[in-house]
């Protein structure tokens, strides 16, 4: 059995896309938390971002590698 993965998503936007995230929602859903990512990536004034959340584990999700094993 695996893990139970809970996916944190932050969202915003920043003059320089450096600027703190704030709380958007929590999911279950590797594909809604994807598509968050892949919105917040294509857009270099958001300051969102995807953090998953086992019962192990954190992981801040940086790159596409990172959605591996989830």
């Amino acid at each position: 059995m695996t893990e139970p993965t809970w996916y944190i998503l932050y969202d915003g936007e920043s003059v320089d896309g450096s600027g703190p995230p704030d709380y958007y929602t929590r999911t279950t859903d590797k594909e809604v938390a994807k598509e968050h990512w892949k919105k917040c990536k294509s857009n270099p004034y958001s300051t969102g971002k995807v953090v998953a959340y086992t019962d192990t584990k954190q992981i801040r999700i940086w790159w596409e590698q990172h959605w591996e094993g989830l």
